[in-house]
């Protein structure tokens, strides 16, 4: 059940709490360039959420590198899809879905796991293919007619060889659990996913709602939109370990 927990994490590679009053690294382009927008964050390590230094942000051509902190910053073309990605030896790399930027943006913290862990929790997964790829994902229910995403299922639009867990109520991926939990993330996972697979979602929400078409924006930050598109790519096998990846992807109902 431990394993469990940590896998939990392992998977989210999504922002959370506002990482306000964050330096900037110096890094990333011409921030006096009307064009471009600002865009900041910091990175911790999961659990108890201590700053990474070192680890490299990679948002388009730019790059940052975390300060002792774990903050980063990058100067992003607006109005220009992009995707964000977070590498670090002997890390889990994360791969944000496509976004597009309108202005200064705060990221907030974003989840950083070690690569061996991934390897002791591979176990938890029945029938995983390490040389495949991992997909979680969030359904966000957009309010108004459609106030929660409790009950919906989740598939690809193209159905192959995939695998896919729910997170259950106690916070742990469970085969008994057949469908979306509110408020969850993950909502859930899918594994044994082809290598530099387009990642397209259906979903089955609950009746009087329907999926939203990208693209939408973030529901937080609303100068960050995101344009729906991700690729999958595969970590090292066990034990090498140091290039495990793990992409994310936010999709909507209304």
């Amino acid at each position: 059940m431990k394993n469990a927990l940590l896998l939990a994490t392992l998977l989210v590679a999504c922002s959370s709490t506002p990482a306000t009053n964050n330096p900037v690294d110096g890094g990333g382009g011409d921030t006096s360039n009307p064009n471009n927008a600002m865009l900041k964050g910091r990175i911790v390590g999961f659990g108890a959420g201590s700053p990474i230094k070192g680890a490299t942000v990679t948002i388009g051509t730019g790059s940052a590198t975390t300060d002792d902190k774990g903050f980063w910053s990058l100067s992003v073309a607006k109005a220009t899809p992009v995707s964000m990605t977070v590498t670090n030896p002997g890390y889990v790399k994360l791969i944000e879905q496509e976004m597009i930027v309108s202005g200064d943006s705060d990221r907030g913290d974003t989840s950083f796991v070690p690569a061996g862990t991934q390897q002791l929790l591979e176990a938890t997964l029945t029938g995983i293919d390490p040389t495949l790829a991992v997909v979680s994902f969030r359904v966000y229910a957009r309010g108004g007619g459609c106030p929660t995403a409790q009950g919906s299922t989740v598939a690809f639009a193209t159905p192959g060889s995939e695998k896919l867990l729910y997170f259950a109520a106690s916070g742990f991926p469970d085969p008994g659990q057949t469908s979306v939990i509110d408020g969850k993330t993950p909502s859930g996972i899918f594994y044994n996913v082809p290598v530099g697979a387009s990642i397209k979602l259906k979903v089955t929400p609950p009746a009087g709602c329907k999926q939203s078409t990208f693209p939408i924006a973030d529901l937080t930050i609303p100068t960050l939109t995101y344009t729906g598109n991700v690729n999958s790519e595969a970590g090292d096998p066990p034990p090498a370990g140091s290039k495990a990846a793990a992409s994310f992807i936010r999709i909507y109902i209304e």
